[in-house]
């Protein structure tokens, strides 16, 4: 599921849209002024933004134009300034909507469904965890956005994994499906693999691969 970051200083209004999207399967991240929002998009993927303008120091203009110089995450604007002025300077930096307060929750998760699934084509793509998120059309695994170096069986075998998940797979399985019938090595060569993916998507903590002892393995969503 995705990331969606919340700069808003009123709590009242973050934790209301936080508690409606954690209840449609989003992970929330609420920050109440713009620097420690920036901070934390060096360490944390973001799938989508939502910016107030009146944020205390500097506004939500400024924030959203040092962040899109640097990622390009879709930003929703959700703020009282309704006048056109403002609402043409927003999406003219780049915002993908604009939003004016008092708004109905209902509108602005209907919104974030609709930009979201324009944006990231929902059904391909498969998050790993808060750094990882894997392109299942463009044959990629992203790591903070930067392909991660997996050769095609090691790929293959990863997304295997995931479009059987909670379902276990035996060595023999796997080798069958990855490296055909005719496949004269042993099923070492699946533990090999294994291994590398993990050590390339950095997954030695809370893994979702995990291994089924004297069977195969085994992919679990963690995140």
């Amino acid at each position: 599921m995705f990331n969606i970051g919340i700069v808003e200083d009123d709590i009242t209004i973050s934790e209301g849209i936080k508690y409606a999207l954690n209840k449609k399967g989003y992970t929330c991240y609420c920050f109440q002024e713009g620097y420690s929002f920036l901070e934390a998009t060096s360490t944390l993927k973001l799938d989508l933004i939502i910016m107030d303008i009146m944020l205390p120091c500097k506004d939500g203009f400024y924030f959203t134009r040092e962040y899109l110089n640097n990622y390009k995450s879709p930003i929703i604007f959700l703020t009282a300034r309704g006048g056109i002025e403002d609402k043409l300077r927003g999406l003219g930096l780049g915002a993908d909507d604009y939003i004016t307060k008092p708004f109905d929750l209902r509108e602005l998760l209907l919104r974030i469904e609709i930009i979201l699934k324009r944006s990231y084509k929902r059904n391909s793509f498969h998050r790993i965890n808060e750094k990882t998120l894997v392109n299942l059309e463009g044959k990629e695994v992203l790591i903070d956005g930067k392909p991660a170096k997996l050769n095609p069986k090691e790929y293959e075998l990863l997304i295997y994994l995931i479009e059987n998940k909670g379902i276990v797979l035996s060595r023999d399985k796997i080798i069958e499906k990855i490296w055909g019938y005719d496949f004269d090595g042993d099923d070492r060569t699946v533990d090999i693999n294994i291994t590398r993916i993990r050590k390339k998507l950095k997954l030695d903590n809370k893994s979702p691969i995990s291994t089924v002892f004297g069977i195969g393995y085994k992919y679990e969503d963690c995140f």
